[in-house]
């Protein structure tokens, strides 16, 4: 986790930062840190309204060990 410090550094860096996460980490996701992450983006995205959003993952060979549990973590946080 990010200190404060290390937040205004990023932020004063021109990098937009997310709030700190005010979700509940659930233990039933097959990666909790990443299923998380994906809940907090859908959070930040749609804290103004729902949208039509869309999604983009890597369909050739690469290893992707984030995005599948990052994309599992938006269709919870969405479906509640």
């Amino acid at each position: 986790m990010c200190g404060d410090e290390q937040r205004h550094r990023i932020a004063a860096a021109g990098t937009r930062v997310i709030p700190k996460a005010r979700l509940v980490r659930r233990r039933d996701e097959p990666d909790p840190t990443n299923a998380q992450i994906g809940r907090i983006q859908l959070a930040e995205v749609t804290g103004d309204g729902w949208r039509r959003l869309v999604y983009a993952g890597l369909v050739d060979k690469r290893s992707d060990p984030f995005g599948p549990p990052r994309l599992e973590g938006v269709r919870r946080e969405a479906h509640g």
